[in-house]
């Protein structure tokens, strides 16, 4: 089959979600998969950080071959659709990819792209590629509550419904993002994130040489140190267990200012994917630091279970979605409950086993059979 998969992520970021496990699964069954990344364009030059400087370099390349079957590629669009005047408008929206050079509907023709089995839609700047792109099946995955998000055009959430609407196959990975969808039809499909269990589970090499010098007991957290990072509750967590050590791995996207004077906090900027594993090992407790809102409750934490494929206690803050998983972390209300759960994992801890069971039976693999059975 060929499979065309429109994505927010890069296929070489160093966040691997959902769509880049199944990704990796369609590969693997010997599909043909074009990836596309989010588009790039003129308002981002200014900007120097990695994603933008590899958007750029793919789109200058005119797409790349990781694998045989795998091609991926990054647009240029003259008229981008974000929330600023004029290019918020619905105009802006559906003109974003006609106004592309090259004209992403010339590229997709000419690597014979422009007819697919399968048309993957989780993006919604690549919602009119459904108008663009001949194929069998439309697919939308909601990974996210587009709402949540700062900076997105409220008529995103026309886009929303409209593939709500239309898609073929509707998959959603949260209990709140099903409500949302059920508003519109009934038959959407709950696929909730899941784990690479052996790449967690399996690493046991030596510790990264960046911990040699911080103390026992190490607490971790690896992931986008954003809004919905809680850095309250993270400092008073850290004052009051100042013998342990607070380790921060993932790019700082937000107001850390009140933490950096913190002697027992450590922050060790993004590492790749294929790494994470080995500060995971060599750690004592993962946490889950997200204030409470609508976006958070609306994620389905993959995080989660990567730490419990590793066999770390896991303290994550109270939300709907964790809630709902029913799994073994401990979840905290506030902050206090948070210090006392990190207390907890290391003075009383749990049997590892009963994490890593929890992670076996929620692989990716097990989700993948689930979606092949849904495609049909």
């Amino acid at each position: 089959m060929k499979i065309l998969m429109a994505e927010y992520l890069d296929w070489e970021s160093a966040f691997k979600v959902g769509s880049h496990h199944y990704a990796g699964s369609f590969l693997k069954d010997g599909n043909s998969l074009l990836w596309l990344s989010g588009y790039w364009h003129p308002l981002q030059l200014p900007k120097t950080d990695q994603v933008y400087r590899r958007r750029f370099n793919l789109w200058k390349s005119g797409g790349r071959r990781p694998y045989p079957n795998l091609l991926t590629y990054s647009p240029l669009s003259l008229l981008p659709f974000r929330d600023y005047p004029f290019f918020r408008s619905p105009w802006a929206a559906e003109s974003s990819l006609r106004f592309t050079f090259p004209q992403l509907k010339g590229w997709l023709r000419r690597h014979n792209w422009d007819s697919v089995d399968i048309l993957w839609i989780t993006s919604l700047q690549y919602t009119y590629l459904k108008d663009m792109v001949r194929h069998k099946k439309l697919v939308h995955r909601m990974a996210d509550l587009v709402t949540g998000f700062r900076g997105v055009p409220s008529h995103a959430v026309e886009l929303e419904k409209d593939l709500i609407r239309l898609a073929d196959l509707l998959i959603v990975t949260a209990k709140n993002l099903l409500k949302r969808a059920k508003q519109y039809r009934e038959d959407v499909l709950y696929l909730p994130n899941g784990v690479d269990f052996d790449h967690f589970h399996n690493y046991f090499g030596p510790e990264p040489g960046d911990l040699k010098d911080i103390p026992h007991p190490r607490v971790i957290y690896v992931g986008a140190i954003t809004h919905w990072f809680d850095s309250e509750t993270v400092l008073k967590a850290a004052r009051n267990l100042e013998k342990f050590s607070f380790i921060f791995i993932g790019p700082i996207e937000t107001d850390i200012s009140a933490l950096t004077d913190l002697s027992n906090a450590h922050w060790l900027g993004p590492r790749s994917y294929d790494v994470v594993p080995a500060y995971l090992k060599a750690s004592d407790v993962a946490v889950i630091p997200f204030i409470s809102n609508s976006l958070t409750n609306s994620i389905h934490p993959i995080k989660l279970y990567e730490y419990f494929a590793a066999g770390l206690p896991v303290v994550a803050a109270y939300l709907e979605e964790t809630a709902e998983i029913n799994s073994p972390a401990f979840l905290a209300k506030n902050a206090n409950q948070f210090t006392e759960g990190i207390l907890k994992a290391v003075m009383d801890p749990v049997e590892k086993q009963r994490f890593i069971e929890f992670a076996r039976a929620n692989s990716w693999n097990e989700r993948y059979k689930q979606l092949v059975r849904h495609l049909g």
